[in-house]
């Protein structure tokens, strides 16, 4: 795919979004026999979080409390969807179960359900407010059992750990790194294997996970062996080297792991060329951003 290629995808795909929300309906079998199965214990709590309403593309979407400052909220207010990055993925992958780790207020996984991409999508968002607000706008919008969302982190560990809250951003927040000063918040955390097998997920129905965890994404990997090591599901993750040495992850330790779970990837992130890359290439083309502290968006896939 090249810029022109993405171009006509993602002009097509945003006309195509708002009639194909206007148009869902709930499938008729699946969904409540999966609420009822969905043992996730955040889900039936009560929640005191005030929460604010924005209508974005024919949906009721709840927001968690945020200052006048932030852009992710200002962006949602304004009717932004991330149309591009879906655009991107979903040429590859579609079917099946998808995961979305890091799912803040849920603007990735919602369209996919109501694009009609997948049968169900399972989601993880460890800060509590975004997860209130996650959790009200799959009820509001009658998503129940279709989108199912979890309060907890994915990480290469089972237990606890800190958890930084940014006052200045809701889709800043991220695990803490090893060395922080910053106070956190404890938040539970499950490899994603764990997770899956706590969920009652078939692994083999997993076709696609989103990831996008302020630098965590590769201990999110890390603890997918059994996942990945069935070679079916397609990943889209955030590739931002400064975050992840703070993650405690380095850019030669994800091109090297990343090789051996992985045969193509495609930099989404790219200004001209969004085509297949063999994994062999991913060391070189990536350097950049070791430089430029910038990040970028792959999508990695086997073929």
């Amino acid at each position: 795919m090249d810029v022109q290629q993405l171009r006509i995808e993602r002009r097509a795909l945003a006309e195509f979004l708002p009639r194909a929300i206007a148009e869902f309906q709930r499938p008729p079998t699946g969904a409540e026999d999966r609420l009822r199965g969905f043992a996730s214990p955040a889900y039936r709590e009560p929640s005191t979080t005030p929460l604010s309403v924005v209508e974005n593309h024919g949906l009721r979407w709840y927001l968690p409390p945020h200052s006048d400052d932030d852009k992710f909220a200002g962006r949602m207010a304004r009717g932004w969807l991330p149309v591009k990055e879906i655009a991107q993925s979903r040429v590859y992958e579609r079917g099946g179960v998808m995961l979305d780790i890091g799912a803040n207020v849920g603007t990735n996984c919602i369209p996919r359900i109501m694009l009609g991409d997948f049968k169900a999508a399972y989601c993880a968002e460890p800060e509590p407010q975004n997860y209130a607000a996650l959790r009200e706008t799959v009820k509001a919008n009658s998503l129940e059992g279709l989108v199912l969302p979890d309060r907890l982190a994915i990480s290469d560990h089972d237990g606890e750990a800190g958890f930084l809250v940014k006052a200045n951003g809701m889709a800043r927040h991220r695990l803490a790194g090893q060395s922080t000063s910053e106070a956190t918040v404890k938040v539970p955390v499950r490899r994603l294997d764990t997770w899956i097998e706590e969920l009652g997920i078939d692994p083999a129905d997993v076709t696609f996970v989103k990831s996008d965890c302020q630098g965590f994404d590769g201990k999110v990997l890390a603890g997918a062996e059994r996942l990945l090591g069935l070679r079916r599901a397609s990943w889209q993750i955030e590739y931002a080297p400064r975050l992840m040495a703070k993650a405690g992850t380095s850019h030669d330790w994800m091109c090297d792991f990343l090789s051996k779970h992985f045969t193509h990837f495609i930099n989404t992130g790219g200004h001209t060329d969004f085509g297949l890359h063999p994994i062999d290439a991913l060391r070189e083309q990536l350097a950049y951003l070791v430089v430029s502290g910038s990040f970028t968006e792959l999508v990695l896939l086997n073929r």
